[in-house]
């Protein structure tokens, strides 16, 4: 007989009762924990969901830039209502609204700002890898030294692949799709045995690579790097990358290395410069063919490259003394934060700004675009050119080098300043409906500078801030100084963040094209520099800002 006919009624809706609300417990509890992403291309973050006592729900929201939490902050009025989540961020007046997929391994939506602009924000479940559980070295060491079999990794490579196919808006905009098959097929037949997380890495990472996109990058996972940074060898000094030649600058590590500044390092452990420069370009993700992102970026994060080729305890530095004599020098490693604590920058401040009255000339310097405040922003940047126009300020430089973008209604806000006339910002994009203010006609400011403008850029110019670089050229008469920058007229974000199931590696993939509203740009064309700057080693070794000397003598 039926076990159905053997339970009375009551029972029975009581018991389905039951296994509904197990169910519903078990789902729900399939959203809690830690979910992890990248807001505004910049920001890692990090979402956090609690169950309470009372059936309720708590949680954080964390943002770092870089190894820096910038943002810690309690979530309150959480609501899960099956698939969609809202929950409200009292510290900054902003509310997140969003859904996860079927399989609850990703969350999508948008944080909405005080000033009711929206946001997207996309992170993964992070137990939808298996955490890595790093508390030693003979722990690290032994999760480095792991091997993935091989299904595993072909499955994680697979992954990838479907992923940059279904989502990347122009995968096929430097190669076309029959060679770059042609590479996906060879890679593949590549991964024929057992390789261990950075083995594997380094066979892949130039697929993502020949995307030739900015944002279109690979990370080692997150917990893993974090390990490196804690137990990994790193080379002991300072090089700066000066056409395609390595200068020696100084020891992290406070040791005598008899090396004077600015001599030439000819190879690190007999792996010759060159070599070693060419390994690590396809770390670093880059738009269509430019090299400065890629010199930029290794100039400035040489040693953190440099560990995925060689993680010894000892490195044999060849160099050359008075540009003549070769002479071999064994240095120690040193550790990560020996080298971060000393790279820390002068000065974290967003914006700086200064007045040389007796020359007539301004300098405003944006580090970023990223700005948790837009309304404190519009009011500085307000006061800042109503002063430059009370001063009758002739010339204004604006220093864009290094600033990796942001959201672009701050770039907006500022070029409104630089021109005479309204203007649109970008080109009508229907996959980004929150953008509709910058694809129609926007104001110039009542403070609209007169004068002369100058712009700094380099390869650390990107995103937005291209996006910028591009509107300036088009519509004013600035002059641009410096290198070829990272970004210009266009880009692909509204990024999201995959990781790959096995092994955890992380990707970066945008999912749109954005475009300025400017035409007689082509993007396989160089930007035009007006003045291009030459590093000199002279200059970084007397502490000099080769910018800076070369704007006072074109002004001069």
């Amino acid at each position: 007989m039926n076990i159905i006919f053997l339970v009375s009624r009551i029972k029975w809706v009581t018991f389905i009762v039951l296994i509904l609300f197990c169910n519903t417990m078990q789902s729900q509890n399939n959203l809690l924990g830690d979910w992890e992403g990248t807001f505004m291309n910049d920001f890692r973050v990090i979402l956090r969901l609690n169950s309470a006592e009372d059936n309720s729900y708590s949680g954080k929201l964390m943002m770092f830039s870089g190894s820096n939490m910038i943002q810690n902050d309690e979530i309150s009025d959480i609501i899960l209502d099956g698939n969609n989540l809202k929950f409200f961020i009292k510290a900054k007046e902003t509310q997140f609204i969003g859904s996860f997929n079927k399989v609850v391994t990703e969350l999508s939506g948008n944080f909405i700002f005080p000033d009711a602009s929206k946001h997207p924000l996309v992170v993964n479940k992070s137990k939808y890898v298996k955490p890595l559980a790093i508390s030693s070295i003979k722990d690290f060491n032994d999760i480095r030294n792991k091997k993935y079999i091989t299904k595993e990794l072909k499955a994680d490579y697979g992954f990838l692949i479907d992923k940059l196919k279904e989502h990347h808006p122009q995968m096929y905009s430097y190669s076309s799709e029959d060679s770059f098959d042609i590479m996906i097929t060879n890679t593949n037949n590549n991964i024929n045995s057992e390789l261990t997380l950075e083995e594997y890495y380094k066979l892949i990472v130039p697929i993502v690579d020949n995307v030739k996109c900015s944002h279109t990058g690979m990370r080692l996972p997150n917990k893993y790097q974090q390990a490196i940074n804690i137990y990994g060898n790193f080379l002991p000094i300072k090089l700066s990358i000066i056409n395609n030649k390595a200068h020696y600058l100084s020891n992290y590590c406070n040791v005598d290395s008899e090396i004077l500044p600015g001599s030439e390092v000819l190879s690190i452990n007999k792996l010759p410069i060159k070599d070693i420069i060419t390994s690590l370009q396809k770390y670093i993700p880059s738009e269509g063919n430019n090299m400065t992102t890629k010199y930029n970026e290794l100039d400035k994060n040489f040693n953190s490259y440099y560990y995925l080729l060689d993680n010894s305890e000892i490195f044999d530095v060849e160099y050359l003394i008075s540009g003549i004599e070769k002479k071999t020098i064994s240095l120690p490693a040193c550790s990560f934060n020996d080298f971060v604590l000393k790279e820390k920058p002068d000065s974290n401040l967003p914006v700086e700004f200064k007045i040389d009255e007796e020359k007539s000339v301004a300098f405003l310097k944006i580090r970023s675009f990223a700005f948790p405040d837009i309304e404190g922003y519009i009011q500085q940047m307000d006061d800042t050119f109503e002063l430059l126009k009370n001063k009758s300020i002739q010339n204004l430089v604006i220093d864009l080098r290094d600033n990796k973008g942001g959201h672009p209604i701050f770039a907006a806000q500022l070029f409104s300043y630089l021109i005479e006339k309204d203007f649109i910002y970008f080109k009508p994009n229907p996959d980004v409906k929150e953008f509709e203010p910058l694809y129609k006609t926007m104001q110039n400011s009542e403070y609209s500078f007169k004068g002369k403008i100058y712009a700094f850029v380099n390869g650390g110019s990107l995103s937005t801030t291209g996006h910028l670089i591009s509107l300036m050229k088009y519509h004013t008469n600035a002059t641009f100084i410096g290198e070829e920058p990272g970004s210009s007229f266009y880009c692909n974000d509204q990024s999201m963040q995959v990781v790959l199931p096995n092994t955890g590696i992380e990707v970066n993939i945008p999912q749109t094209t954005f475009e300025t509203a400017i035409s007689g740009f082509n993007k396989n064309e160089t930007f035009p520099i007006d003045y291009k700057v030459n590093n000199s080693l002279r200059d970084l070794l007397n502490g000099k800002d080769s910018y800076m000397e070369l704007f006072y003598r074109i002004i001069e």
